[in-house]
């Protein structure tokens, strides 16, 4: 659940955030992308979707459909497979670890551009994290010198001020 402001005239409603499978709409998010907030009037109704991981959210349609593969017409790194990113228009393979970088979604999918320049994998749940900037769980938030494996929610919030 979540509380957003949607639409043209921007209004505050209560929508739910469920899985999508193919062709379900209007998505706001996939497995590559945060949960999507704009202006597009497709988006003002109380269920939404996250496509599930293996596919996208296509910005333009709203729709979850499979993603691009490698050498496919790009705008964006989310509409290309999970290891690959959008570079100058065409998906390309992502790097692997310890390859040079200069963004997060040049490298595969588990991996990020660290402070070095370099891709670094994820820390797993339960993997031993620092908090720094090079420190960084697949799933969460470092907490007690631990991944917890669970996204940071700050608190539930079951209706719309």
């Amino acid at each position: 659940m979540r509380c957003e402001e949607v639409g043209l005239e921007p209004k505050k409603i209560c929508q739910h955030v469920l899985a999508g499978q193919d062709k379900f709409t209007p998505c706001v998010g996939d497995a590559r992308q945060t949960l999507v907030v704009n202006e597009d009037p497709k988006l003002s109704v109380g269920i939404v979707y996250r496509c599930v991981p293996g596919l996208r959210c296509d910005v333009a349609t709203r729709e979850c459909i499979a993603p691009l593969p490698q050498g496919g017409s790009c705008n964006f790194s989310p509409d290309c497979t999970t290891d690959t990113y959008c570079a100058e228009g065409k998906c390309e393979a992502a790097v692997a670890d310890g390859a040079p970088c200069t963004e997060d979604e040049q490298c595969k999918s588990v991996s990020f551009c660290s402070s070095k320049g370099q891709c670094a994998a994820y820390l797993s749940p339960g993997s031993a994290c620092s908090g720094e900037i090079d420190s960084r769980c697949l799933d969460g938030a470092c907490v007690n010198g631990k991944c917890t494996g669970e996204e940071p929610t700050g608190g539930s919030q079951l209706y719309c001020p």
